[in-house]
């Protein structure tokens, strides 16, 4: 039982012990994982970065005949919300880039255990994120998507393919523009349109296979030569979203 205890000085979720954000059936599988048992033993953070840099290569929760099998990423997850680590230390996950899984697991994290604000903060810069991640399936298949359609997923609840990637029910976040009206979030501004034109500038950017957000942002002429000026306003950016498939923001 030590093994699933949560530690005394994890942080409170939502006024739960964060490990109760996960689902007492997939919870109990996790634990009875081989993965849980031989490397998730007397983790503390620091452990949990060096096990994700090493043995974590895909996104995946319960998988294969009965979703009796948990993958290292959803082990992880939970290790760390048995842990319950102070938000500014989970930040620190998501802030660095060169483990994008880790990047992933933290994001994961701070979304189920932050407030709306703290979320939007932390995950939004992702967008300017377009690396690859492999998604186990819960047929035992992998399938890719991107970062930045991770970090949108779970900004949106959970209610799109993302569901079915961690198989958790988040909390409900707050409306980003309520939040806006109170202070307690600065207005959207897109985190990709500078990124993306200095590595343009510099032909270091890689050749995108897809719409992106930031690809949609470079100012553009009309038919007449009027530069056309970036979107100033909610609507103007669900627009863009609406042709890139996302769903809008609130």
């Amino acid at each position: 039982m030590a093994q699933q205890a949560t530690s005394t000085q994890a942080i409170r979720a939502h006024g739960l012990d964060p490990q109760k954000l996960v689902d007492k059936i997939t919870r109990s599988k996790v634990y009875a994982s081989e993965f849980w048992l031989s490397r998730c033993f007397a983790l503390d953070v620091a452990g949990v970065v060096e096990v994700a840099a090493k043995d974590v290569h895909a996104i995946g929760a319960l998988y294969g005949g009965s979703l009796n099998r948990a993958h290292p990423f959803l082990c992880l997850l939970v290790k760390l919300l048995q842990l319950g680590p102070a938000f500014e230390v989970a930040a620190e996950l998501v802030q660095q880039h060169s483990l994008k899984y880790l990047r992933a697991l933290g994001a994961a994290y701070i979304r189920m255990t932050a407030g709306s604000a703290q979320v939007y903060s932390q995950l939004e810069p992702l967008y300017a994120d377009f690396r690859k991640l492999r998604v186990l399936q819960t047929d035992g298949s992998f399938t890719l998507i991107h970062m930045d359609e991770f970090v949108d997923e779970l900004l949106h609840d959970g209610q799109g393919p993302n569901q079915h990637i961690l198989g958790i029910p988040f909390v409900k976040l707050q409306k980003r523009s309520v939040l806006e009206q109170t202070g307690q979030l600065e207005p959207y501004i897109s985190v990709v349109r500078d990124e993306l034109e200095r590595e343009i500038a510099l032909g270091t950017g890689p050749p995108l296979k897809r719409p992106r957000i930031g690809s949609l942002l470079t100012p553009k002429e009309d038919e007449q030569g009027v530069q056309v000026p970036y979107p100033t306003d909610i609507d103007g950016w669900n627009a863009l979203r609406a042709i890139l498939g996302l769903r809008p923001l609130e």
